[in-house]
């Protein structure tokens, strides 16, 4: 089944999110230099090797979780 979460944070302080899908999970930190997944439930780990996202335009998929991370503008905000 499909779930559309939304978060708008902006990265002006550190946070971490733990998304749970089903039995899927993924953990995301934030701060004020960028945004990377920590950990994931997936097998392929294509989401955390990807490393930190750090400019406006830039994204991070984690297809079998079906996550997609994007920040926008300037950098200064993250959408999930």
């Amino acid at each position: 089944s499909y779930q559309e979460l939304k978060y708008e944070i902006a990265l002006d302080h550190s946070e971490e999110i733990i998304i749970d899908i089903d039995d899927d999970k993924i953990i995301i930190e934030i701060d004020k230099t960028g945004v990377y997944v920590k950990e994931s439930s997936c097998k392929d780990k294509i989401c955390v090797n990807q490393g930190k996202i750090t400019r406006g335009g830039q994204i991070i998929t984690c297809l079998p979780i079906k996550v997609y991370i994007k920040l926008e503008g300037k950098g200064a905000d993250v959408y999930l």
